[in-house]
């Protein structure tokens, strides 16, 4: 299980000179980019928003003009860009939604304030639709844990987890 905490993923200052590899299954490209020339030409964006901004650099016409996040065929035809060999993050919380994604808070505090408190017990799951309907559906991922508290008390100090629609955590 990878948890990140608040929700942030890697950006690409952190990968240095490792390459990310992308591909699209529906139009058949490729290509392999340094996450340094990536960071020089984009600046230090979390890498699962890097995918789109490649697409869009490379005039895919499914990225310059996206389907609306609420329309029925939207993972239709929606930019299939991705990393080669692996699946892809989805970059907002609408789309996270669209994929099956689900979303728990797992509260980490230890203090209420000036009182030693125990962390709330388990992980509250959030309902993706209320949360896009409250904080919009166009939110990186990684700015998640920025705009919201621990559904169970309130508090800042949580980390959020990921579950895919196969089971796995991320």
């Amino acid at each position: 299980m990878t948890t990140w905490r608040n929700g942030s993923f890697p950006v690409l200052s952190e990968l240095g000179q490792k390459f990310v590899a992308v591909e699209c299954q529906r139009c058949d490209r490729r290509g392999r980019y340094r996450a340094d020339r990536l960071l020089a030409k984009f600046g230090d964006v979390a890498e699962a928003a890097v995918f789109d901004l490649i697409a869009k650099a490379g005039r895919c016409e499914r990225a310059l003009s996206p389907p609306a996040v609420n329309d029925i065929t939207y993972n239709a035809d929606k930019c299939q860009i991705q990393r080669r060999g692996g699946r892809r993050v989805p970059p907002m919380l609408a789309t996270a939604m669209h994929n099956g994604w689900r979303l728990f808070v797992i509260c980490e505090r230890h203090h209420q304030g000036l009182k030693s408190v125990k962390p709330c017990k388990g992980a509250t799951e959030m309902d993706l639709r209320t949360l896009i309907a409250a904080i919009g559906p166009e939110v990186m991922l990684d700015e998640v844990g920025k705009k919201i508290t621990a559904p169970c008390c309130g508090s800042k100090h949580f980390r959020l987890s990921w579950q895919l629609p196969n089971g796995n955590e991320r």
